[in-house]
């Protein structure tokens, strides 16, 4: 059972109500037909399993490309990392703060469709993106799900004059793309502060470059 898939509604959500409705229809079948195999039970243990599986691995070195796992080594710490100061209130709030910003900015970017709109790509590529960063146990083959935002931001970028954006993509292919067993060698464990925010989360500060061409992208129409 997988729950971050259900972020796409929020692109649906200004794009088409029926596609929506059809999101929602089709979570509802793949998450019933295995519960009634598994029992009912299985959902309460999944959450409960859910929340034990993120306390112990949310600041293992090799989840680089979550948001929560950054202000979880920083501010948190475990068996994983050492934090800068142990606050985890503090890290739970800054994780829902900046989420819920980057999930406005893409609602408000997105907009309503129109035909002959040529940033639609872009668009998508954001709610794409934000499907990764914002996994609080994302690691490098999540981060797999960034090809077709890559691909979508590039070509929307192609014929846009400013260099900016495509500084931004390019740095951001380059962080993302940094092999796990380089970032473990270059952050041994436990991991210290500034390790884990100059280090192990350069694959999320990547992501968040993407993000940032993306929003280009869908921004300003191409000249």
């Amino acid at each position: 059972m997988k729950i971050f898939p259900v972020l796409l509604g929020g692109y649906l959500l200004r794009r088409s109500r029926r596609a929506l409705v059809w999101l929602i229809v089709v979570g509802a079948v793949a998450t019933i037909a295995p519960l009634i195999w598994m029992g009912p039970l299985a959902l309460p243990g999944f959450m409960r399993q859910s929340q034990a599986n993120l306390s112990y691995w949310e600041t293992w070195p090799a989840v680089t490309c979550s948001l929560h796992g950054a202000a979880a080594r920083l501010l948190v710490g475990g068996k994983w990392a050492q934090p800068l100061v142990r606050v985890p209130t503090v890290a739970r709030c800054l994780v829902l703060l900046a989420s819920a910003a980057l999930v406005g900015v893409a609602l408000v970017i997105s907009g309503p469709k129109r035909l002959d709109d040529e940033r639609e790509g872009a668009r998508f590529a954001m709610w794409g993106i934000l499907l990764v960063i914002l996994n609080p146990l994302a690691m490098g083959h999540n981060g797999v799900l960034l090809a077709l935002p890559i691909v979508l931001t590039a070509r929307a970028l192609a014929r846009d004059q400013r260099l900016w954006p495509k500084a931004a993509w390019a740095a951001g292919v380059v962080l993302v793309s940094i092999p796990r067993q380089t970032i473990l060698a270059l952050a041994p464990v436990p991991v210290q502060p500034w390790r884990g925010l100059g280090v192990v989360a350069l694959p999320m500060w990547g992501i968040l470059l993407l993000f940032t061409a993306a929003i280009a992208g869908s921004w300003r129409r191409p000249r």
